[in-house]
């Protein structure tokens, strides 16, 4: 049994040349590959980063809220009204709004902190 087989191929140019196009496609799917997972491990990276800035974007949002000062918001409620005639709605556009003392006051105070606060930052 130590004989050498040997065996005879009719068309040994068209079995190479099958051979070399089916190792040219795998190589060249290999390439394709390969640049996938490049590009997954570049996508990874890039998340990575992404949620480390949006955590620190986070966190500083929210020192921000603790230092701006809090205020309630007035919000008024719209009531209908009956429409009003011509003639008051020009009187009454012809006079001045005038905000409220408590209002400005209010303001005031606010804007105090604020001042204070930058301030402090300074």
């Amino acid at each position: 049994m130590d004989e050498d087989f040997f065996v005879n191929i009719a068309d040994p140019v068209f079995l190479e040349t099958y051979l070399l196009s089916d190792t040219k496609s795998f190589i060249e799917l290999s390439i394709v590959n390969q640049r996938i997972l490049d590009l997954k491990s570049e996508k990874a990276k890039l998340l990575a980063v992404l949620k480390t800035d949006l955590d620190e974007i986070s966190t500083l949002f929210s020192k921000l809220d603790e230092k701006l000062p809090h205020k309630e918001l007035l919000v008024k409620k719209h009531h209908r009204s009956e429409p009003k005639s011509v003639a008051s709605k020009k009187k009454s556009s012809r006079t001045p709004k005038v905000v409220s003392s408590a209002k400005i006051d209010k303001l005031s105070s606010s804007l105090a902190e604020i001042e204070k606060r930058l301030q402090e930052l300074s």
